[in-house]
């Protein structure tokens, strides 16, 4: 009988164990329910604003934002039971797109959760606020380090700058702005602005020579939304500045911007859905909240109601595949 050549003979795999071994509670919560969770924790936000402005009772706003509190700190719960588990899970989440962004969107809502509890809290809502901007910027840290270290890997990977989710890295910490101007730390709300805003700006900019170039798969192409949050927080962060009449533009400019996403809406939903679209979300609140922080009550209404409606479905969508595992196949998310 032959002999297998030498190198050549078939490599051995262990037997598949039987029964399949049960996966951990919460091992596998998959990231990206963060990317649909920040926009929708957003939503009580605005519509608070408008009711003020509208003299109207906010308790509809304040019940909204008890509930998604609530679920909040479910899902935070859920990740940081994965996390501390094996703590290494955080760098195979760098390395996928999806799970990246949506790291960087849970430490956003908690920025976010900071606000929603500001009316009944106000000092545990500026410690909260400050405690997510920490999380935020050392989780940012963590990810430029190992981006560096690996800077000379050949290949394509998800490290490659620019991309659209590094909108949530730069433009995140923006969040907290009004509530140090609110402490009166208008200097450190000052010198966080530029910090972000500098980076934010040049990816806004590589963003459109990648799109003028048509360098963004179909599948990423709801990402690109994420380029409106720079421009519509940094108009929110001139009016609490009193910068009025940049304010202005720059409300002017996002809105534009949100014009031309919906006109293109059927180019970036080429691919049909996937967990993905909850990155849109929270940058057209952002619009809507700037409408209302500048005083176009209409327009933030018709904003409002339009990304309701849309966060209502994708919401529903994404998170409903949570349960059984698929949200997690869907977007590769690593075991603890």
């Amino acid at each position: 009988m032959s002999q297998d050549p030498a190198g050549l003979r078939p490599k051995r795999f262990p037997a598949p164990e039987f029964p399949p071994r049960q996966t951990r509670l919460f091992a596998r919560t998959p990231p990206v329910i963060f990317t649909a969770l920040a926009g929708l924790m957003s939503l009580p936000l605005v519509l608070r604003e408008v009711l003020i402005a509208t003299d109207l009772p906010v308790a509809a706003a304040d019940m909204a934002a008890g509930l998604l509190l609530a679920f909040w700190l479910f899902c935070i719960f859920a990740l940081a039971v994965r996390i501390v588990r094996r703590p290494s899970v955080i760098k195979d989440d760098f390395r996928v797109i999806v799970s990246r962004n949506g790291l960087f969107a849970a430490t956003i809502s908690g920025m976010i959760a900071g606000q929603l509890i500001r009316p009944l809290w106000p000092v545990s809502s500026f410690g909260l606020t400050l405690v997510a901007l920490v999380a935020h910027l050392v989780l940012a840290l963590v990810f430029f380090t190992l981006a560096w270290r690996r800077r000379r890997e050949s290949g394509p990977h998800s490290w490659a700058w620019p991309d659209p989710g590094m909108q949530l890295i730069y433009a995140g910490p923006l969040v907290v702005v009004p509530a140090l101007i609110g402490q009166s730390w208008t200097g450190a709300a000052l010198v966080l602005s530029v910090i972000c805003l500098v980076p934010a700006g040049l990816a806004l900019l590589a963003g459109l020579i990648g799109l003028l170039r048509e360098q963004t798969p179909a599948p990423l192409r709801p990402m690109l939304v994420l380029h409106l949050a720079p421009v519509a927080l940094c108009a929110s962060v001139a009016l609490n500045f009193g910068q009025e009449t940049l304010a202005a533009v720059l409300g002017l400019a996002a809105l534009v911007m949100l014009f031309l996403i919906v006109a293109a809406a059927g180019w970036l939903g080429r691919a049909g859905f996937t967990p993905i679209w909850g990155c849109a979300i929270w940058p057209v609140v952002l619009v809507a909240d700037s409408m209302a922080q500048g005083g176009a009550t209409a327009t933030s209404v018709a904003v409002l109601l339009a990304v309701s409606v849309f966060s209502a479905v994708v919401c529903w969508r994404i998170f409903r595949l949570w349960p059984k595992g698929k949200l997690a196949d869907m977007t590769n998310t690593g075991e603890a």
